[in-house]
């Protein structure tokens, strides 16, 4: 896998579904990735989870993150899904108290050990490039060794968000931290944290990565790849057509889901005049007419 300056859509749970990820290739988004999927429920077939790992091939390259501790989940896993993406993340960053409690996501930050285990073993069971996605530790040293131990494990490269467990997604990015990583490993490094204008692009490509990986901020506005790459800002009304976008792909491949059409639209529908009352409105509706006959009220 090339990717260099490359833009990737980062894997977020309850949003990315293939409607949401095919959107954010039609905008401009290089590589896309599931939300974080656990091995323990993909490896015993779990429907729900199953259908989490599903793809298309208009959304390709496509890559699905992984979170567990089991070696044997992960290859039973990596047996079912494999064929279907471009490649294979390790989730080792989540700061959600129930994926901490498991022992997986950051919860691993402190087990390297079981780091250089995981990443090894799914790189000897897998045909796929590997990567493992981080965050950063306190101090500089606890974190150039996560990279290292990665690094080591023989991943193909290291996605890296810029705040701590502690941090969770508040406070700002560790821009230093992230640039000393770059500097003390010789695998691709992907940044992650708070891409979400030309400014925080800027600030990232500072810290000399290869690529990154946007989050929130395609959340309310999937063409944010779009502005990034051309370095402009799109109105509203484009924003909202978009929304539209995201229910007949939902309807053609089967996906719909009208609450996530809401989320979505209530992430759209900030920062312009009047758009309390239409999120009001918006977080009230019933059903996809109800929803309707507001967008159109606001068009």
């Amino acid at each position: 896998m090339n990717i260099k300056n490359k833009f990737f859509l980062a894997p977020m749970a309850g949003v990315n579904d293939i409607a949401f990820r095919l959107l954010c290739r039609k905008y401009g988004a290089d590589i896309v990735m599931t939300e974080m999927i656990s091995v323990n429920a993909l490896s015993r077939n779990n429907k729900a989870t199953l259908k989490l790992a599903e793809t298309v091939k208009e959304e390709k390259p496509i890559g699905i993150q992984l979170f567990g501790t089991r070696l044997d989940a992960y290859k039973k896993s990596i047996d079912i899904i494999e064929d279907n993406f471009d490649f294979i993340d390790i989730n080792l960053g989540c700061p959600a108290p129930k994926v901490m409690k498991q022992g997986s996501g950051s919860a691993l930050l402190k087990r390297p050990t079981k780091i250089k285990e995981l990443i090894s073993f799914v790189v000897e069971n897998s045909k796929k490039p590997i990567s493992g996605k981080i965050r950063i530790a306190d101090n500089s040293k606890d974190t150039i060794k996560t990279a290292k131990i990665v690094e080591e494990s023989n991943a193909s490269f290291l996605i890296i968000h810029g705040r701590t467990v502690n941090q969770g997604y508040s406070g700002n990015i560790n821009y230093d931290e992230i640039k000393k990583i770059k500097e003390n490993v010789s695998i691709p490094v992907v940044g992650n944290g708070d891409i979400k204008d030309r400014e925080t692009l800027e600030k990232m490509k500072q810290t000399g990565v290869d690529s990154f990986m946007v989050g929130r901020a395609a959340i309310g506005n999937p063409l944010i790849f779009t502005e990034l790459k051309k370095n402009k800002t799109l109105e509203i009304d484009k924003k909202i057509k978009v929304l539209y976008e995201y229910y007949e792909l939902g309807k053609k491949i089967n996906c719909y889901d009208f609450n996530r059409l809401k989320f979505l639209s209530l992430a759209v529908m900030k920062n312009f005049h009047g758009a309390t009352e239409y999120r009001r409105k918006i977080s009230l509706s019933k059903n996809f007419e109800d929803w309707n006959k507001i967008i159109n009220h606001f068009s």
